[in-house]
């Protein structure tokens, strides 16, 4: 079994309210997370978590040693991979759109890293 990388957690945050369903939150936290791991090259992923005008963001970092494609991400069944469908990231989507939330993800080839910004409204 491959060792988790290790995580580096920047909290920024006060005490922002925001609406969510915290067990779709805690869905999708855990399938990035999973995803990461499965895809790490071992460096040390980032959680940095900040407000930004009235949303909550939050951003993990990955590291990675090639380009990374998203154009086809989080659609159903777009690739075998790790024999899984690719339902993981449909599926956390859907839950962040539910609770009125964005996700994006990029790769930012001057880190050499993906970006996935989870981004939620305030109350």
């Amino acid at each position: 079994m491959t060792a988790a990388p290790e995580v580096s957690w920047d909290d920024q945050l006060g005490e922002e309210d925001v609406d969510v369903d915290v067990e779709f939150m805690a869905s999708v936290f855990n399938e990035l997370l999973v995803n990461a791991k499965a895809f790490s090259r071992g460096a040390a992923l980032k959680i940095k978590a900040y407000r930004e005008d009235s949303r909550v963001v939050f951003e993990l970092s990955e590291p990675k040693n090639d380009p990374v494609d998203t154009s086809t991400w989080a659609q159903p069944f777009s690739a075998l991979c790790h024999d899984h469908y690719g339902l993981g990231l449909w599926s956390a989507k859907r839950m962040i759109n539910a609770c009125n939330a964005s996700l994006t993800q990029q790769y930012l080839p001057a880190e050499s890293c993906l970006l996935t910004k989870i981004t939620i409204p305030t109350v």
